[in-house]
């Protein structure tokens, strides 16, 4: 290096050695960016019992995780065979389940046991959905990565 280029290179030097704690401290103040949020929790629970103390767990069960994963969380009782039952508007549970589906949690009937129990659409609490066959249901929304419980 050269007399007259001595100067220069001193003088970059100095500036970025100045510069140098600027740029820390805007590296200091970009914060990573949050991360993203989880996706909402998906329970399906079975149940395929005509027994009013399995349904009340259920609905106990049902309170619990939505207190505990709060109102995103998508929740499903899908009943299949003698558990159909219970979704009648005349169970002994027939308020319990009105209450549950008030509060945002989707409760289905499987079809095929309604044909064979005899129980029509209208026999069931307002609001029950009623898909083709219950067990295949649960299948399906196990495929889409739901949750399943069976009490």
């Amino acid at each position: 290096m050269n007399a007259t280029g001595r100067p220069r290179f001193a003088a970059a030097t100095i500036a970025a050695l100045l510069l140098l704690p600027l740029a820390a401290d805007a590296a200091k103040k970009k914060k990573p960016a949050p991360p993203p949020e989880p996706p909402p929790e998906r329970v399906v629970i079975q149940v395929s019992d005509s027994d009013p103390k399995k349904w009340n767990l259920v609905l106990n069960i049902l309170g619990a995780v939505q207190k505990e994963f709060g109102e995103k969380a998508q929740i499903r009782v899908v009943a299949f065979g003698p558990g159909v039952n219970m979704l009648k508007a005349d169970s002994d549970v027939a308020n319990r389940v009105e209450n549950a589906l008030t509060k945002g949690i989707a409760i289905t009937a499987g079809a095929n046991s309604m044909k064979a129990l005899n129980i029509g659409e209208g026999d069931l609490v307002k609001r029950v959905a009623v898909v083709p066959s219950g067990a295949v249901e649960i299948l399906k929304l196990q495929r889409e990565g739901w949750s399943y419980l069976k009490p």
